[in-house]
């Protein structure tokens, strides 16, 4: 159970009311929270201070439903085991069938579908049926977009898929320009994207408000670093900013997001006026970048730190401004060197 407090309390007086079969001669009711930050486990509690054998059981960090399964599974006493969704999603009502095909049928196990019968269930049969499909459908459009692209490679090359950089174009896994990527003139994530500050500062705020993304997202952005930086043009050509974390941009918005709901909770006046003065003048500050770069007043590929003072609040280029460029040298790049 995680943040179901809307549901919970109607899930569980269903499961009580169930009607067990003869064979059934005595049931406890385990309820296991994952760190909820509702009421859920208050309202599972007043269930359990009424009958002996309703137990709440509560989790000291987030492990999704797996650990819950495991950890009700731990503290169970009787010899069948059943799992409920405190959402809903199972039908407290199919409890009766399964436990008389187990009995009956002396299995070590029973599951089933609630979806070849044609009946419509109560709770999120419909909502799950939906999704289910909308995923397939989002995977039969991948393959047809990514087939025209993979009938080009097997006729021009007789591979159904091939890597079309060139054969000197590799990765540099054991020398990562992680400092650079993060921090140089030249292409720096926080000197041209400053908005990524709240995107990592966030990461803190999701494991303060105990979010079930902060693994997730923790996981993922060392990770995401390390292997856009370790290719060995670690500043992807010409392009404002580091355009290799665009498709990154849409996770790193919850961690954003993560803060700025903190920083509003936090209940400190003071403190979630700078974070918010801080996110809308670095806001202001990432738009003013791109205008700049629109009328050249950055350059694509080979900023300094002096071509970007001589820029900074400029909208239009100076006439020294090309003098203080300082290209890269992408041949020595490809060979690990001047990188």
């Amino acid at each position: 159970m995680y943040n179901e407090a809307g549901a919970i309390t109607v899930t569980l007086e269903r499961v009580i009311n169930t009607v067990m079969p003869d064979f059934v001669l005595q049931v406890e009711l385990i309820i296991v929270d994952d760190c909820s930050t509702d009421d859920s486990a208050i309202l599972a509690e007043r269930f359990s201070t009424e009958a002996a054998n309703i137990r709440v059981i509560r989790l000291n960090i987030i492990g999704g439903k797996g650990a819950a399964v495991a950890a009700g599974v731990d503290a169970a006493r009787g010899d069948t085991i059943l799992v409920q969704d405190a959402d809903l999603e199972l039908d407290p009502a199919d409890i009766p069938a399964l436990l008389k095909e187990y009995h009956e049928g002396e299995k070590e196990i029973v599951s089933g579908t609630r979806f070849r019968s044609g009946r419509r269930y109560r709770g999120h049969a419909g909502p799950a049926v939906t999704v289910n499909r909308l995923l397939l459908l989002m995977a039969v459009t991948a393959v047809i977009v990514w087939l025209p692209q993979m009938v080009y490679w097997k006729e021009m090359t007789g591979h159904w898929l091939w890597f079309s950089y060139g054969s000197d174009e590799r990765f540099f896994f054991g020398d990562p320009a992680i400092v650079k990527g993060l921090f140089s003139w030249r292409k720096g994530l926080f000197i041209y994207t400053p908005l990524m500050i709240f995107s990592f500062a966030g990461i803190i705020a999701l494991w303060i408000r105990r979010s079930p993304h902060a693994l997730a997202i923790t996981t993922f952005v060392p990770l995401n670093i390390y292997i856009i930086f370790s290719w060995w043009c670690w500043w992807y050509g010409g392009g404002f900013g580091q355009r290799a974390f665009i498709d990154s941009y849409a996770l790193m918005a919850v961690a954003a997001a993560a803060l700025l709901s903190q920083s509003f909770s936090a209940g400190r006046r003071f403190f979630s006026v700078a974070v918010m003065t801080a996110f809308l003048l670095f806001a202001t500050l990432s738009i003013f970048n791109n205008i700049q770069y629109y009328h050249g007043a950055i350059h694509w590929d080979s900023m300094t730190m002096e071509a970007w003072v001589d820029s900074f609040g400029r909208v239009r280029l100076s006439a020294r401004f090309n003098d203080l460029l300082e290209a890269p040298d992408y041949e020595m790049a490809k060979k690990g060197a001047d990188r």
